[in-house]
């Protein structure tokens, strides 16, 4: 899942960050075999908690930070506050402002800190794994030990950690997001007569409206809403052709109950009004393949 869009952090990227958490010494780093903290991957921090958590505040840094539920159920609070339970993998880049809140007495959570050169900041990803928690705890509990010089392989372990969580984050969305349009496609073309906006759509299929957006786009070329128009376009191409329905009756009939606005719409598409389209007796062979969407149903890209 994607949500937030990031704020471009501030320019420094050299100071530690002043945090609650435990940070890593630099002597684990120093007394290794690099001799040296920093490089494409630098561990941060990795840290739990137990207990509620009144939210306070938002967070925002200037590294990267993965939150990790390993017990109970919470929110993360941000721009679009999300619901989080056991196993949620949540991924901040820098310049999200971001907390987590719970009133359960057993909720814990698990943060990793770090910096990279590799990543781009872009907008928070959320995945729920079991593999990726355990991956996550095992890191914290490597960290624990002692007095060994263990800095280039905590920056080693995050590096595979957060690779992994990106390339399982990937191959889901690319499943969902497939599902989401076939869904979204399902509904425009069963409610087009209805009022449909694109942010009620992308909430009643769980996801956020660019999300929505982007891969429905990446499936069919078109938007959402290009879609819908075309979808009812089409449609009133039909009615235009084959029916002795009044326009204002097809408008109605094809979601454009006002008819001014109709055949305006239609005019803008069909490079013609509604009458001019009916009168010129245009055949389906005929007719302008843009009033079609690029992709019907059943026929997606991909």
């Amino acid at each position: 899942m994607r949500f937030m869009q990031a704020v471009r952090p501030a320019p420094s990227r050299q100071a530690l960050p002043e945090s609650p958490v435990r940070i890593f010494p630099d002597r684990l780093w120093t007394q290794s075999v690099t001799g040296h903290r920093g490089g494409e991957w630098s561990a941060l921090y990795a840290d739990t908690h137990t207990g509620p958590r009144t939210g306070g505040p938002l967070a925002r840094h200037d590294f990267w930070e993965l939150s990790v539920v390993l017990h109970g159920e919470g929110e993360f609070l941000g721009p679009e506050p999300v619901s989080v339970r056991a196993r949620d993998c949540i991924l901040a880049p820098p310049g999200i402002e971001h907390n987590e809140c719970s009133r359960d007495e057993d909720f814990r959570t698990l943060w990793i800190g770090f910096r990279t050169r590799v990543l781009k900041p872009s907008e928070c990803l959320r995945l729920n794994h079991q593999g990726l928690a355990d991956m996550a705890q095992d890191l914290w509990l490597f960290s624990r030990e002692q007095g060994k010089a263990i800095g280039p392989e905590l920056d080693a372990r995050t590096a595979e950690l957060i690779l992994r969580f990106l390339r399982l984050h990937t191959e889901t969305e690319s499943r969902h997001g497939a599902d989401r349009v076939s869904r979204a496609i399902d509904y425009l073309e069963t409610n087009y007569i209805r009022a449909i906006s694109v942010k009620s759509l992308a909430r009643d299929l769980n996801c956020s409206e660019g999300y929505l957006h982007r891969c429905f786009k990446k499936r069919t070329g078109s938007s959402p809403a290009a879609y819908l128009q075309a979808l009812r376009i089409r449609q009133a191409c039909f009615l235009l052709r084959h029916t002795r329905l009044t326009i204002c009756e097809i408008g109605e009939r094809c979601g454009y109950p006002d008819p001014a606005h109709f055949s305006r719409i239609f005019k803008n598409t069909a490079g013609k009004s509604p009458r001019a389209f009916r009168l010129g007796k245009i055949t389906d062979s005929g007719a302008p393949p843009h009033l079609r969407p690029e992709v019907t149903h059943g026929q997606a890209k991909g």
